[in-house]
């Protein structure tokens, strides 16, 4: 909560209230003392109920809306509200992407404003697909990856789904359409670039426009202690290349959409009413979640767009050797995010388009 300056927002009255926030995982420990009011509904997609048997959904959940009381500990968000989805296809931690892409359609209904009308702001989605660049299940290095020569990279499973007109930005669109922030972990398999789906926020449609509008976010693991990147980074993977000079085409980048938060030895809630401390990408990406109800409850008429934006150009770049490319957009920073951003004044003729001070 330092690292991020949490309590810079709760000290300008800045909580979460009246935001709420979905996280599709693993299931969750809904009896937990942490979570007693918290939640308003849960779904499971796999058919083996909403309980969490890893410990993954309870500890995502944890750091973004556990309450502020006097035991355990508490959620960035900590007054906001939860939505769950249970979407392990086997109980130990292995998300189904097709099973979260069914989910997001209900989420996008609950949204709206013809039904449930519930003010959903984001949602957590900590999980990836490192698979997409390796040779063989048991390979965990990118070998079917070259660097170009503008230092973005080629993936050929990528590039092929690209040119056969299946960019997977599409299954995620529901959401963003609806205007509901996508917040994607990274990834721990140590790429210079990040892994799927966030690769996919650079997406365009045929008239170049962005297919997700500027609403996912990818999100680093920044080690306070060793001052470093732990996991995947903001290198880009190119969607677009151009063969004759084997650079890259693409208008948007990676770490257009990448920010860091603390991901080492996080200290959150974990099934049977416990706690414990997990470490990855996945424990940084509810910070910037928790992040986006606060600010929700702060501009409660911001598009999604704009409050991704309004958290990426607030980050920390006050960073050792930072690296656009390492670091995208820098450290979260709940502090400056909450602050007056722009130019800002008063008129002094009563004109907005007069004299200000």
């Amino acid at each position: 909560m330092e690292q991020i300056n949490a309590s810079s927002a709760y000290s300008k009255g800045w909580t979460g209230k009246g935001s709420i926030i979905v996280v599709a995982d693993s299931g969750y420990d809904i009896d937990h003392t942490e979570f007693s009011g918290q939640i308003i509904a849960t779904k499971d997609y796999t058919g083996t109920g909403i309980n969490d048997n890893h410990g993954h959904g309870t500890h995502v959940l944890g750091t973004i809306i556990a309450k502020k009381d006097n035991s355990g500990m508490h959620g960035v968000a900590f007054d906001s509200k939860l939505v769950g989805a249970n979407v392990d296809y086997s109980g130990n931690g292995r998300i189904s992407k097709s099973k979260a892409q069914v989910a997001l359609h209900d989420f996008a209904k609950l949204k709206d404003p013809n039904g449930e009308n519930l003010n959903i702001v984001a949602v957590n989605m900590s999980f990836n697909t490192p698979s997409l660049f390796k040779n063989s299940a048991n390979d965990y290095l990118p070998t079917t990856v070259v660097k170009l020569n503008d230092g973005t990279f080629n993936a050929t499973e990528i590039t092929l789904r690209v040119n056969h007109n299946d960019g997977q930005a599409k299954y995620y669109k529901v959401a963003t359409d609806n205007d509901i922030i996508l917040v994607n972990s990274a990834g721990n398999s140590e790429f210079e670039f990040a892994s799927d789906p966030g690769i996919w926020a650079t997406e365009v449609d045929a008239s170049g426009n962005l297919i997700l509008g500027g609403k996912m976010v990818i999100v680093g693991n920044w080690d306070t202690t060793g001052q470093i990147v732990q996991g995947n980074k903001a290198g880009h993977v190119c969607l677009d290349i151009n063969t004759s000079n084997n650079t890259c085409n693409d208008k948007h980048r990676i770490s257009d959409f990448y920010i860091l938060a603390p991901g080492q030895e996080i200290y959150s809630a974990v099934a049977d009413n416990g706690y414990m401390n997990m470490s990855g990408t996945s424990m940084a990406a509810p910070h910037v979640t928790g992040a986006f109800g606060i600010l929700n409850e702060m501009w409660p008429h911001m598009k999604g767009e704009n409050l991704v934006q309004l958290v990426l150009t607030t980050a920390n770049k006050d960073i050792k050797e930072y690296d656009v490319n390492t670091h995208g957009h820098g450290l979260l920073d709940l502090d400056e995010a909450t602050k007056p951003q722009g130019v800002v004044g008063i008129p002094t003729t009563g004109r907005t388009n007069g004299p200000v001070v």
